[in-house]
């Protein structure tokens, strides 16, 4: 008998468990949704500001990102409702979702500027040490860029 007890309160146990896990991916991907939403409808400046955040060190990258996140909590167009279905925690979520995206439209909107095509940017730029260099990989191209730390400049690498 205690072992059917066992059996069905194992098996509550791991359906809860898995209801749960499946309604916090859901949500995760509804957060996200609105992140990119928000990015995708914002200025290209905050991109710009975005994008000069992304080769800091970590230290430095979260401070750069902490002084955009007012402005960027400010202007979202669907922070309110997000706050009131999924609750305040889901700011960290939608803030890191929002500067990824944010940061694949700035090198987007940088390589447009420097005549290059790229509408969509497949997962995030990669560093390349020897070349001191990122490699932006676009659904149809690939293009190398790099920042200059003295001009605080991104350049497109020919």
């Amino acid at each position: 008998m205690n072992t059917i007890f066992l059996t069905i309160f194992l098996l509550i146990v791991v359906f809860a468990t898995a209801t749960l896990a499946k309604d916090s991916s859901e949500e995760n991907s509804n957060i996200k949704e609105f992140a990119i939403f928000d990015a995708k409808h914002t200025s290209s400046d905050i991109h710009k500001a975005y994008l000069y955040c992304y080769p800091l060190n970590r230290k430095e990258k979260k401070e750069c990102h902490k002084k955009l996140e007012i402005n960027v909590l400010s202007q979202s167009k669907s922070i309110g409702y997000m706050i009131r279905t999924f609750g305040k925690q889901s700011i960290d979520s939608y803030l890191r979702f929002y500067a990824y995206e944010s940061e694949k439209l700035g090198f987007s909107n940088l390589l447009e500027r420097s005549g290059k095509v790229c509408k969509y940017i497949m997962g995030s730029p990669v560093y390349n040490k020897i070349t001191n260099s990122y490699t932006v990989k676009c659904k149809s191209s690939n293009h190398k860029v790099q920042f200059n730390t003295n001009s605080k400049r991104w350049n497109l690498i020919l």
